[in-house]
């Protein structure tokens, strides 16, 4: 099988979980070849070593890289096309035009909260990150439409059932093997970051005067404020406080999984601690953040509302902590 988009260690876990089903109902070796790394804002956040720490441990399983295996499979091989979020047009035609005798599966896995938006959030986050009309437009209604056509499965981590959603707990039982919510918990409550600066939605003047000012809320409530930079952030933005960092995801981090609380924009990060590992969580919208909000997709939106709850204001976060702080 061949494996496409991983840009995070995230994406890495959910893949993982869909090995770990398919191990256990196939028998003999599954080879995985993974087809390189995706970048974000032009820096790669996951390596070799990464799937070496997150793949399941099994005997039967033969990870490679596409440089070393090549990607033309021997005859009665089944191909299985593994990608992230969307199908990957690109390295699918390669597998096309590599094998046209055999039959191509492909299954998507989540790439995030983006993997529930429609064709139009999707081109909306790749104009966020710097591309220009046409091309988002064309690209999204591609990728969109490829993946409908082509797509043999989704494996998500969330389902609808009873008009509300449900945690597959395949995907979360993988997560849970990396960080467990346990007692006695921190008193840290930890803000989830992201590159809003990067990505011009704010300056760097309003983005810290925004975390200051939530600082100061938090410790008013008794409570540590702690930082967790997105990976691809400059963290010395952060310096005044104590920083959770690395490039290791927050739901696979013990010290952010066990915290007292967890605050942020909306984000996977901030939906899969939620939803997941069972951790209060309160959405924020910070400078710059409102039109984000307001494009979310409606599985998008009702996701965050039914695990994580409506945004609030700065004044208000201090009564979302009161019920955590005692």
């Amino acid at each position: 099988m061949f494996w496409s988009g991983v840009r995070n260690q995230t994406h890495a876990v959910y893949g993982a979980s869909w090995l770990r089903e398919l191990l256990s109902i196939t028998e003999g070796l599954v080879t995985l070849v993974t087809m390189g790394f995706g970048s974000f804002l032009g820096r790669t956040v996951v390596t070799h070593d990464d799937l070496d720490q997150l793949l399941p441990v099994d005997p039967r399983l033969q990870p490679e890289m596409a440089k070393q295996a090549g990607i033309r499979a021997e005859s009665g091989e089944t191909i299985t096309f593994l990608s992230v979020g969307s199908v990957g047009i690109k390295p699918f035609l390669r597998l096309r035009t590599a094998n046209p005798d055999h039959k191509l599966r492909v299954v998507t896995t989540d790439e995030g909260i983006g993997s529930y938006g429609t064709w139009q959030t999707r081109r909306d986050a790749w104009r966020r990150e710097g591309g220009k009309e046409p091309w988002p437009t064309v690209r999204a209604a591609t990728v969109y439409s490829a993946t409908a056509v082509l797509r043999n499965e989704r494996w998500a981590a969330y389902g609808h059932s009873e008009d509300r959603w449900q945690v597959d707990e395949r995907v979360a039982a993988e997560f849970r093997r990396h960080a467990q919510r346990d007692d006695p918990l921190s008193r840290n409550a930890v803000f989830l970051s992201q590159p809003w600066v990067e990505l011009g939605v704010t300056t760097r003047t309003n983005h810290l005067a925004f975390v200051s000012a939530l600082a100061e809320i938090v410790e008013a409530a008794g409570l540590v404020f702690q930082v967790r930079p997105h990976p691809i952030e400059d963290a010395s933005h952060y310096s005044p406080w104590m920083i959770h960092g690395g490039a290791t995801p927050a739901e696979l981090s013990s010290a952010v999984v066990n915290c007292a609380a967890v605050l942020g924009a909306t984000s996977t990060a901030l939906l899969n601690l939620a939803a997941i590992h069972d951790v209060p969580a309160i959405r924020l919208t910070p400078p710059g953040a409102a039109k984000l909000d307001a494009g979310l997709s409606s599985d998008q939106a009702s996701l965050l509302d039914q695990f994580v709850g409506a945004p609030v204001s700065l004044d208000q976060v201090g009564d979302a902590l009161g019920a955590v702080a005692h």
